[in-house]
């Protein structure tokens, strides 16, 4: 009889809350009340985040425990038994990313491209969101323009195409004319700025839950990355200033490397030199 992982993994299901969990969410859920203008439906939008993330969690360990408990009548069986709790919850997960979008979405990209660690089951499922990522609507891109530049979009761009030309999970870009120059327009998605923060420390929260279920999961080291490096990401003067700084390091090189000018840039949006490409 084949019991895959029996002692590998801890036998604790049900744990004690968090109190450095408890403590974040505090300090997230406030910090949201006091930077949002519209606090009520944040907050409860907030809590409805972290209630989904926190139940596909919950959902996902629970199928991996039950899967491995079992026990089985011939290691083929238990092969298939345990691709198929890959695949489910890989869709579980998918279908979550796509929902919560952000850095939720950032995070399933990363996940995707570890075929060389991962069960194929997860990184094919993953795959799709390297592709599709759902942009937000000019009447967001508006709004955000106004609050971060103090003036109306239409009376900074003499044209502005407001088909993106590109769609990530963090920002997307248009393409616009300023005069005689055509430049291209890097927006923050928005509200992204409003609950990056609490989703990260829901992401870590289960994690590292997950982690005491599974003490030979190993993958927490992904989301310590993430809160390093998505702060930076996520400021586009800092984007820009690094840009300049790429620019100088190779401006005696003789190489086919080009590094756009930047026009100006703000916290949540960059203007740049447009210039053709291919992916």
């Amino acid at each position: 009889m084949f019991r895959p992982f029996t002692t590998a993994f801890s036998q604790r299901l049900y744990l004690k809350p968090n109190r450095r969990w408890s403590l974040c969410l505090a300090g997230g859920m406030g910090l949201i009340w006091y930077e949002s203008d519209d606090r009520p439906k944040l907050i409860w939008t907030a809590a409805q985040r972290i209630g989904l993330a926190a139940r596909i969690g919950l959902q996902v360990a629970t199928d991996y425990k039950l899967v491995q408990s079992r026990s089985y009548s011939s290691e083929q069986e238990c092969i298939e038994a345990k691709s198929q709790c890959h695949l489910r919850s890989a869709q579980r997960v998918l279908r979550g990313l796509q929902k919560l979008g952000g850095i939720y979405v950032k995070l399933g990209q990363h996940v995707s491209t570890m075929n060389y660690i991962l069960p194929i089951e997860w990184t094919s499922t993953l795959a799709v969101l390297q592709d599709r990522c759902d942009p937000s609507t000019p009447e967001d891109l508006r709004a955000m323009f106004w609050h971060d530049c103090g003036q109306s979009l239409d009376d900074v761009f003499d044209e502005f195409n407001w088909q993106p030309i590109g769609v990530a999970s963090l920002a997307q870009v248009h393409k616009a004319r300023l005069g005689s120059q055509w430049v291209a327009v890097k927006f923050q998605h928005a509200r992204l700025d409003e609950f990056y923060r609490i989703d990260l420390q829901t992401v870590s929260f289960i994690t590292h839950t997950i982690k005491r279920i599974f003490p030979d999961f190993g993958f927490e080291w992904i989301m310590e990355e993430m809160e390093q490096s998505l702060p930076q990401e996520l400021d586009f003067e800092h984007e820009a200033a690094n840009a300049l700084q790429v620019k100088k390091n190779f401006e005696h090189c003789s190489t086919a490397l080009v590094i756009p000018n930047i026009i100006w840039a703000k916290r949540r949006i960059l203007c740049m030199e447009f210039i053709d490409g291919a992916r």
